[in-house]
């Protein structure tokens, strides 16, 4: 007998990957999306991977973000879901019989300095595959951003004008390394001898901006703006620590941003076991005594160096001290000597001028 569908049935949630995961694990996405909606977490990761808005503070780069908007997982949906604007911080949608859908998002952000808009995509991913998978997940976000543009009030029209640069972020937080990698589209003219096709290379090579942050286990001590600033908000050791580093970066603690911080950290805990974290933090402490004991051992050589230094100039100073005591002693039995033979001959002298008379 064919099932008529079971009412008990618990409910799936979809990942951006469209993956459907078991009720026992949550979708370990969700609060890294509902992270960046808040205008000043995307402001803040902008400022630390795009140059262009490394000099702004996050409060004036996010009155720079105009708009918000879901990016469907289905592409016959693509131009209704992003012209659906985002108004709270669960970046879920729930559709009856397709369980939860966790959606990414789009901003649209103007220029610091000129009206230039752009559209930005920020994925944060707990999980690392394959060069050619990454980097194929990263072209096709790139693709699904262009056309999501098209026919859209701020986007491409039919005639092809309209095109906003994309800006893709991708943040990897249980990387085992730290890296940044940038990627541009680069366009090169083999004549380039008109203006058209010069100004053709350069609006080519503007479109697309590209950048994938690494963040290892040590990303505390990389000297990596990019890096640190992203390990602060992603991979700090303690949450409390992540809330009070964006707080200190602009970030204005509210509800939602310590709620959606907390549910992310929840997540990211479940996805590297508390075994590999310590043990990660473990060798940091192992290395770092190594370092302590090392410079302590160092200081008790220079010590020891500076004490024998010191003892030696003490019994070099004595030695000369009683040399010189020495020389002294001799020179009066020298001169006493001397003064003696001097008054024994003065008597012999006298001796005989008596006898003479």
């Amino acid at each position: 007998m064919k099932d008529s569908g079971n009412t008990n049935r618990p409910e799936t949630v979809r990942t951006n990957a469209r993956q459907v995961a078991a009720t026992d694990r949550p979708a370990s996405d969700s609060g890294a999306k509902a992270m960046l909606h808040d205008k000043q977490i995307i402001s803040l990761v902008l400022k630390r991977t795009c140059n262009e808005y490394a000099g702004f503070s996050v409060r004036q780069i996010s009155s720079r973000i105009q708009e918000m908007f879901r990016i469907s997982l289905n592409v016959e949906n693509d131009l209704e879901a992003l012209n659906e604007k985002v108004e709270t911080m669960d970046p879920s949608v729930t559709a009856a019989g397709e369980g939860t859908t966790i959606n990414d998002q789009a901003y649209l952000i103007q220029d610091m300095e000129s009206e230039q808009l752009y559209v930005v995509v920020m994925e944060v991913n707990n999980g690392l595959g394959s060069a050619d998978v990454m980097g194929n997940r990263d072209l096709y976000y790139v693709s699904r951003t262009i056309c999501s543009q098209r026919n859209r009030i701020n986007g491409m029209n039919t005639a092809y004008e309209g095109l906003k640069p994309v800006k893709v972020v991708w943040i990897y937080p249980s990387a085992g390394f730290s890296d940044v990698v940038r990627c541009r589209l680069q366009a090169e003219a083999e004549i380039g001898q008109y203006p058209k096709v010069k100004q053709l290379c350069d609006h080519l090579g503007f479109m697309v901006d590209n950048t994938l942050v690494f963040i290892g286990p040590e990303w505390d001590n990389a000297d990596n703006e990019t890096i640190n600033g992203l390990g602060h908000i992603f991979r700090n050791k303690d949450r409390q620590m992540a809330l009070a580093y964006m707080e200190k970066e602009g970030v204005v603690m509210s509800a939602e941003v310590v709620k959606a911080t907390n549910e992310y950290y929840n997540d990211f805990q479940m996805l590297i076991p508390p075994s590999v974290m310590e043990r990660a933090m473990d060798d940091l402490n192992r290395r770092h005594q190594a370092e302590l004991a090392l410079k302590d051992e160092q200081h008790h050589v220079e010590l020891a160096l500076k004490d024998e230094q010191h003892q030696a100039e003490l019994a070099l100073k004595n030695e000369q001290h009683q040399a010189e005591l020495i020389l002294k002693d001799e020179r009066i039995d020298q001169v006493a000597s001397e003064r003696n033979a001097a008054l024994k001959r003065i008597q012999e002298l006298e001796s005989q001028l008596a006898a003479k008379s």
